[in-house]
C-alpha cells in the first residue's frame, strides 16, 4: 500500500474517537474498492478506507516482485479473490496468482474452508499475510461460521516465503483447528496474537514446529487447558529463548516475564504442555509447568520506519533522513495518540504536520491512527 506525494496535502480527519484508517493508493480513473471515501489532487487519488470486521479479508502482500500465492483446499466452496482491489473474481483451487510488483496484494473469501497436509497455501518469493483467516469460513450472509475440527490444520505447511502470519481472532477453538498450521515456516519471526480462551484438544499441537526464525511468543490467556492443547507447539523453534530463572545465562539476559496462563490460576489437562518448548534455544527447554513464571529476553523497541535498508525509531526521523525521491516504508502501526512526537496528536483540534518532501510513503500494510485530531501530510 503506497502513498506517492507530488505536491499533495492529505488530511486524515478522525470521525470517531477510536476510528482506524488504512491508506491505500488508487489511480484517478480506477474504480473504488469495496468501501471507503477518496480525497486528493494531482496525478493520483488516495482512498481512505475504514477498517471494519466485514472488510477484514485474508490478504497476501508481496514484499518482493514476482511473488506468488496458490491456495488448495480440502473442502469448501464459493472461493473468490480480489487482486489490488480491481474487483472480486471466482477462484479455482490450485490457481497461482502472481504478484508482479512489491506491494501488490490479493484478498480471499470463501465458505467452509478446510486444509490438510496435501491441500494448503503455497507461496513463492517473499509474502506477508494479514487480515483474518475467518474470511475463508463465511456463510451466505458474509458472517463468520466459526471453527470446526481440523479446519486450518497445515494451512501454511512449509511456507518458507511467509514473513508475517494472518490474524486468528476466534476465542473458541475446535479440535486440531490450528494443528501444525505454520509448521516449517522458517522466515516467520513473530507469532500472531492468540486470544482464544476456550481451548479444544490438540488445538495448537505442533502449530509452529520448526519455525526456526521465530523469536516472539504470543500471550496465552486461556485458564482451562485441554488435552495436548500446547503440546510441541514451539518444538524446534531454535531462535526462541526462554529461561526458568531471571538473569544472564549464556550471554542472554532474561528479564521479561512469561506465564501460562498469562494471568489468573490455570487448570491443566493430559499432556497439555508436553514438550511445548522442546529443542528451543534458551536456558530452559522441554515441558513447562502451568502457573509458573518463566523469563524471556527483554524485547527490543521495534523500529517504526525504514529508508534504503536503514531502520528508524520514528516516522519523523526516517523522513528527515530520506533523500529526495526515496521510499519511506512503515514497519509498525503508528498510534500518534500514544507516542510523543513533535506534536502529540491527542487533544481536540491538534494537528500533526509531517512533511513528506518528494518522497513515497509505503504503508506496508500498516496503519496510522490518531484520536480526535488530524494528521496532515505535505510535500
Amino acid at each position: 500500500m503506497r502513498i506517492t506525494k507530488k505536491a499533495v496535502s492529505l488530511v486524515l480527519a478522525m470521525l470517531m474517537i477510536t476510528s482506524l484508517f488504512t491508506i491505500v493508493p488508487m489511480t484517478v480513473n480506477a474504480a473504488p474498492p469495496d468501501s471507503g471515501t477518496g480525497t486528493g489532487t494531482g496525478g493520483s487519488t488516495t482512498v481512505i478506507i475504514p477498517t471494519t470486521a466485514g472488510d477484514d479479508y485474508l490478504t497476501f502482500t508481496a514484499e518482493e516482485a514476482n511473488s506468488s500465492v496458490t491456495l488448495k483446499f480440502r473442502n469448501g466452496s464459493n472461493f473468490k479473490y480480489n487482486k489490488n482491489d480491481l474487483g472480486w473474481q471466482d477462484y479455482t483451487k490450485g490457481t497461482q496468482i502472481t504478484l508482479a510488483n512489491a506491494g501488490d496484494y490479493v484478498r480471499f473469501s470463501g465458505k467452509d474452508a478446510e486444509f490438510n497436509d496435501y491441500n494448503h497455501v503455497s507461496l513463492t518469493g517473499k509474502v506477508a499475510a494479514s487480515g483474518s483467516v475467518m474470511s475463508l469460513r463465511l456463510d451466505d450472509y458474509g458472517e463468520s461460521q466459526g471453527l470446526i475440527n481440523y479446519c486450518y490444520q497445515y494451512m501454511f505447511s512449509d511456507c518458507t516465503s511467509l514473513t508475517q502470519a494472518p490474524e486468528l481472532p476466534e476465542t473458541t477453538l475446535a479440535k486440531y483447528c490450528y494443528g501444525a498450521m505454520f509448521v516449517g515456516c522458517t522466515n516467520l519471526t513473530k507469532a500472531p496474537a492468540l486470544p482464544a480462551t476456550n481451548l479444544a484438544d490438540y488445538c495448537y499441537r505442533y502449530m509452529f514446529r520448526g519455525c526456526t526464525s521465530l523469536t516472539e511468543l504470543p500471550a496465552l490467556p486461556a485458564t482451562t487447558l485441554a488435552d495436548n492443547c500446547y503440546a510441541y507447539m514451539f518444538y524446534g523453534c531454535s531462535s526462541i529463548r526462554i529461561s526458568d530463572q531471571a538473569g544472564t545465562f549464556g550471554g542472554i539476559t532474561y528479564s521479561a516475564e512469561y506465564r501460562i496462563p498469562t494471568t489468573g490460576t490455570g487448570t491443566s489437562a493430559e499432556d497439555a504442555l508436553d514438550d511445548m518448548f522442546g529443542n528451543t534455544g534458551g536456558k530452559f527447554t522441554g515441558t513447562p509447568n502451568i502457573n509458573t513464571t518463566y523469563y524471556l529476553p527483554a524485547p527490543a523497541t521495534p523500529k517504526v520506519a525504514e529508508v534504503n535498508g536503514t531502520q528508524y525509531d520514528t516516522l519523523e526521523e526516517a523522513i528527515a533522513a530520506a533523500p529526495t525521491g526515496a521510499t519511506v516504508k512503515l514497519l509498525e502501526d503508528i498510534d500518534f495518540s500514544k507516542v510523543t512526537t513533535n506534536r502529540n496528536a491527542h487533544d481536540t483540534g491538534a494537528e500533526l504536520k509531517i512533511d513528506l518532501k518528494d518522497l513515497t510513503l509505503d504503508m506496508n500494510n500498516h496503519t496510522i491512527t490518531t484520536v480526535n485530531a488530524s494528521v496532515v501530510f505535505t510535500g
